[in-house]
């Protein structure tokens, strides 16, 4: 049985949506907090419990185009049903996984929609949109592919940015490699997960982000809170990464945190130990019964001082009409409106701040050349996967 919510004009979404036309269920009881769904805050949430159903529902007059769902934490499954105004049934789609922030077409003569699922669905948004309208922090993102050619370890969302802008927009957008970002500390910050997603593809990515939900731990609070971050639980969480990813090259942080933060610091550890114990059948067995072992062929670290490469972050980009490396970085950090007081600063990529200086922490296929500054150096062009 279904609990009904009529949304308040208060809510009235920002972006247009049709929220004042519909009407709100849901199998929980009581539905209290259903009111998040509508209230353009992607920090707030509401739980649809297992098993269990929502169902959104629109005036005749209403001009329903598309469903906008935004995600707290990525669904196991799910199925959207549309219905017609008699109650029949026009379809029942599987939904998407991989994704936080989703649109589903709405079929012309469908009059309401359902989400069900076995398991708890744990939403931020979920609204209607008319024609020719879009929520402001939705892109068409690709899927992560099943094999990468090249992998960011960020710590937190904007550090892809501030320390590895220059690994998408050279190696993804320009050579079309095929990678993504996987962001480290995002379980307590969902809104940074949006402004992560906007400067991403800012920078020219279109593989979806992975979000790996460990806390974001403030270095003031780092005492108290630090056994929520133990280099183990990361190195554990890595090597499963890499075993099921099978990135060739991985760029992750400096060995002293950039400019000393804890969890930097333990997240270059992590993946500096990571990297040799993914091809260790010994270790983890389970993700190794279920991926396989996998060698990482080279790992970067930022500012490391040893066996240095310098990548060219000045010269413009075809891919980005001229632009060059710091101008992108520039601007995708303009999409983490949380951290627009943060003191960062990388207009001249110099010092902490380099967005072109990394060393060659571990390779398997042989020292860099001096001089030619590639990632992709040595590694096997049969091993890659190119956008063609």
């Amino acid at each position: 049985m279904l609990t009904s919510v009529l949304p308040a004009n208060a809510y009235v979404d920002e972006n247009h949506a049709l929220t004042r036309l519909c009407k709100y269920e849901s199998t929980n009881r009581p539905s209290e907090g259903i009111n998040e769904l509508w209230d353009t805050n992607a920090s707030s949430r509401f739980v649809v419990k297992k098993p269990g159903t929502l169902k959104i529902s629109w005036r005749k007059n209403a001009p329903a185009k598309t469903l906008y769902l935004e995600w707290y934490a990525l669904p196991e499954d799910f199925t959207i049903t549309q219905y017609r105004e008699d109650g029949s049934e026009i379809s029942a789609k599987p939904g998407e996984t991989f994704e936080l922030n989703q649109i589903y077409a709405i079929a012309e003569d469908a009059r309401s929609l359902s989400i069900s699922s076995a398991h708890n669905m744990d939403l931020c948004t979920a609204v209607v949109f008319g024609p020719n309208v879009l929520p402001k922090d939705y892109q068409a993102w690709q899927p992560t592919p099943k094999k990468l050619d090249y992998l960011i370890v960020a710590t937190h969302p904007d550090d892809d940015v501030i320390f590895m802008g220059a690994i998408v927009p050279l190696y993804g957008a320009e050579r079309g490699l095929q990678g993504t970002i996987v962001y480290t500390c995002t379980s307590n910050i969902r809104y940074r997960c949006n402004e992560a997603l906007n400067g991403a593809w800012t920078m020219g990515l279109r593989n979806h982000p992975l979000f790996a939900n460990f806390p974001d731990i403030l270095p003031s609070k780092q005492s108290k809170w630090e056994f929520q971050f133990k280099v183990k639980a990361l190195t554990k969480y890595y090597v499963r990464l890499f075993r099921q990813y099978q990135p060739e090259v991985v760029i992750t942080h400096d060995t002293a945190g950039e400019y000393g933060h804890w969890q930097h610091i333990n997240v270059s550890k992590a993946v500096c130990e990571a990297v040799s114990l993914a091809a260790d059948a010994s270790y983890d067995p389970d993700s190794a019964a279920q991926y396989g072992t996998f060698q990482v062929k080279k790992l970067y670290l930022h500012l490391y001082p040893e066996h240095r490469i310098q990548l060219d972050v000045w010269t413009p980009l075809q891919s980005f009409s001229g632009k060059n490396v710091v101008e992108i970085a520039r601007e995708a950090f303009k999409c983490h409106l949380s951290q627009a007081k943060a003191s960062h600063y990388h207009d001249d990529s110099k010092g902490v701040y380099s967005l072109s200086d990394y060393g060659l922490y571990f390779s398997s296929v042989g020292a860099d050349t001096k001089g030619k500054n590639d990632m992709f150096e040595h590694i096997d062009p049969d091993l890659l996967n190119p956008n063609k």
